[in-house]
């Protein structure tokens, strides 16, 4: 009985399982769609490829504006380094019979040593040079012409704080951009300035400030 009970169980599970599969074909199956319906399908099929293809876009837009920022920062970039200009700021103190100057912290770094040596490019006539020294720590000239007057040319490194006096004749303005100083007595004048990267000074007995500006303008470098 029970193995006349396990062959009737396994016959009837066969015959559901052949039952079942002819559903599971879809050749067995046979249907139309309605043109509605029909056009309802091809209207979701094509919204949805117009979404795809509005995603891919806005995908490329930001990836184009991405690579477009990126080159504008990279020429700005360049353009700042190639137009960077060293800056130069002074702290200037003015006492009672004096002027301090001392190069502000907030300066580009300036040569610690004279690494080019420079001399006047014009000297009035009737002045010859008499002596000129230079070395890593300052450049020191003179000319001198037949009354005995001078001329003396001195270049320091712009670390240097200086004094000027200023109880007689002191004036400011500019030599090629950069700040300087006119100062002197009843005997000499001086003229103070810097080209960004040394501070120079022109003393003279001649009182003609015409001179003194004009050489100052006139810094060449030392053959």
């Amino acid at each position: 009985m029970i193995a006349n009970r396990e062959l009737f169980v396994k016959a009837l599970a066969d015959a559901n399982s052949i039952e079942v599969e002819k559903y599971l074909n879809k050749d067995a199956f046979h249907y139309d769609f309605s043109d509605a319906f029909e056009r309802k399908m091809n209207k979701l099929i094509a919204k949805n490829n117009r979404i795809n293809l509005n995603t891919r876009r806005k995908i490329s837009k930001a990836l184009i504006a991405a690579l477009i920022a990126i080159i504008v920062l990279l020429t700005g970039l360049m353009s700042v380094s190639a137009s960077r200009e060293k800056v130069v700021e002074f702290i200037e103190r003015v006492f009672s019979t004096n002027t301090q100057i001392t190069l502000s912290e907030n300066s580009a770094p300036t040569p610690e040593t004279i690494e080019t040596a420079y001399t006047l490019g014009y000297v009035p006539d009737g002045f010859k040079l008499k002596q000129y020294d230079a070395d890593e720590l300052g450049v020191f000239a003179i000319w001198e012409n037949e009354k005995g007057e001078e001329i003396v040319f001195t270049q320091d490194i712009l670390s240097s704080e200086f004094s000027m006096d200023n109880e007689h004749y002191y004036e400011t303005f500019e030599v090629n951009g950069f700040p300087a100083y006119i100062y002197g007595n009843e005997y000499d004048y001086h003229i103070s300035f810097t080209d960004g990267e040394y501070r120079y000074t022109i003393k003279t007995s001649v009182k003609n400030k015409e001179y003194l500006e004009t050489m100052s303008e006139k810094i060449i470098e030392k053959n």
